[in-house]
């Protein structure tokens, strides 16, 4: 582990221990049965990036991969993505979710499996991840569809991740209308990155 230490938005000081870096013991079973985990984010590098979060969702989720487990994303199907670095995309069926019809593409980024979830309303067809004035409204829907299409496919997660304010209702709405389906077993995990944007919305 590496630890930065900063007051400052672009500079740092790193703190690794004199090159030994800090280590800390994991305690548990010897043996641990494989988990389903699924992030639900609106950044994934390199396909849709635009800080560091997105930096996180790939890397943890090759990471947590290679420890055996299945992982799996949940992504909008912005109209901005590098779709060549998106490996065996395919169109999977899709489903009516409130006033619109999701069309559901499925791929693979850095070794993860992805699900990209696009919306005939056109809520991701604008050209940008964010910078528009109805970035909160256009995220909260997908939240409520990522859990939507989780619960049609029929998928048992055992940990839902989601991160920073954009994807932060899926906590809540998972709650309000899911805890009491056959997804109720899920655990709940969530990462703030960066609390400069949208604390209201964590809050």
């Amino acid at each position: 582990m590496d630890f930065v230490f900063t007051d400052e938005e672009h500079y740092g000081e790193y703190d690794s221990r004199g090159g030994l870096d800090y280590n800390v013991p994991v305690e548990g079973p010897a043996s641990v049965e494989p988990l389903h985990v699924m992030h639900v984010a609106v950044e994934m590098a390199p396909v849709a990036k635009v800080g560091g979060l997105a930096d996180v969702v790939t890397s943890l989720g090759k990471a947590v991969n290679e420890e055996g487990h299945l992982v799996e994303a949940i992504l909008p199907k912005y109209d901005c993505i590098d779709y060549g670095r998106v490996h065996y995309l395919t169109q999977k069926e899709g489903f009516q979710f409130m006033d619109t019809y999701v069309n559901v593409f499925e791929g693979y980024v850095e070794g993860v499996k992805t699900n990209f979830l696009d919306p005939q309303n056109g809520n991701f067809s604008v050209g940008c991840v964010y910078g528009r004035k109805d970035d909160a409204a256009r995220f909260h829907f997908f939240c409520h569809a990522a859990l939507e299409f989780i619960l049609k496919t029929g998928r048992q997660p055992h940990v839902l991740h989601c991160h920073d304010w954009s994807s932060a209702p899926v906590a809540r709405l998972f709650w309000d209308h899911y805890y009491n389906t056959y997804m109720g077993g899920a655990r709940i995990v969530f990462t703030i990155h960066n609390l400069n944007y949208g604390a209201d919305l964590i809050g």
